[in-house]
């Protein structure tokens, strides 16, 4: 077992840096920077507010075969993408403005963290200081950082939030598995429906 697969089977979630160069990063931020994104996407605050879910918006599908290639390139090499049952599902802008509230935690596919193989939650830092909060072993909560062309792969069945941002935050978002098989492509399912102890990790984090 590899290093890599090793920390993704032991918690569910590994970062890879440097899944893009400079050249293909800057490319892709300017992309994203001319792309409209009207969508407000699933964003219930810890805090009751409803204004915070119209500061984190979701573009229309993003269609870039080059970067589609890197990561898939790279999943491979790690030995996390399965041929018969990965592929790019959807890719999507993602934009946080300044104050966006973190996420109420959830997963966005309805299975279990013990599912193998199971799809695949990437997030792509194309800025600095983009983050995601995940759940870890036991009740454990934590915010991670992800370097500019580095990504973040998360088994589906992880609790994650979005994290929050005191200026403005953009990223791409993928969904890669196998979409006829599984409830999933932006469905999101709560924490308090999926009857688990992380409940109690993320209530210390808001209580503290």
């Amino acid at each position: 077992m590899s290093q890599v697969d090793a920390i993704y089977s032991g918690v569910g979630w590994v970062v890879l840096p440097d899944v893009l160069n400079k050249a293909s990063t800057y490319r892709l931020r300017n992309m994203c920077a001319s792309m409209a994104t009207p969508t407000v996407i699933f964003n219930q605050s810890a805090c009751v507010d409803g204004d915070n879910d119209k500061r984190r918006r979701m573009s229309m599908p993003l269609k870039d075969h080059l970067l589609s290639d890197a990561i898939t390139r790279r999943l491979q090499a790690c030995g996390l993408w399965c041929s018969k049952c990965h592929d790019i599902s959807e890719v999507v802008v993602v934009r946080s403005d300044a104050g966006c509230r973190e996420q109420w935690p959830h997963t966005d596919y309805n299975i279990r963290r013990s599912a193998r193989p199971a799809p695949l939650v990437v997030l792509l830092a194309i800025e600095e200081d983009t983050r995601m909060i995940v759940s870890g072993h036991g009740d454990q909560v934590h915010e991670v950082t992800v370097p500019v062309g580095g990504m973040l792969v998360l088994h589906g069945g992880v609790v994650h939030a979005g994290a929050a941002y005191t200026r403005s935050n953009t990223r791409i978002h993928m969904y890669i598995g196998a979409p006829a098989s599984y409830e999933g492509v932006r469905a999101t399912y709560p924490l308090h429906t999926l009857g688990t102890r992380l409940a109690s990790g993320w209530h210390k984090r808001h209580s503290s």
